[in-house]
């Protein structure tokens, strides 16, 4: 990822941050908050990867 993308991407996850604890007076759960997040991100155009990785022997 070029340096012009990370910040990009760094600038919309501190926007998408703000966004979320300025909406609630309470927050909600770390798992609702998670929700929360990729939904703002996903807005943005930004798409969340999980790779998992099983190692064996």
């Amino acid at each position: 990822m070029t340096a012009e993308r990370q910040a990009e991407q760094v600038q919309a996850l501190n926007l998408c941050l703000e966004q979320l604890s300025s909406s609630t007076e309470m927050l909600p759960s770390h798992a609702l908050r998670s929700v929360l997040l990729v939904q703002c991100m996903q807005k943005q155009g930004w798409q969340f990867v999980v790779e998992e990785l099983y190692i064996t022997r």
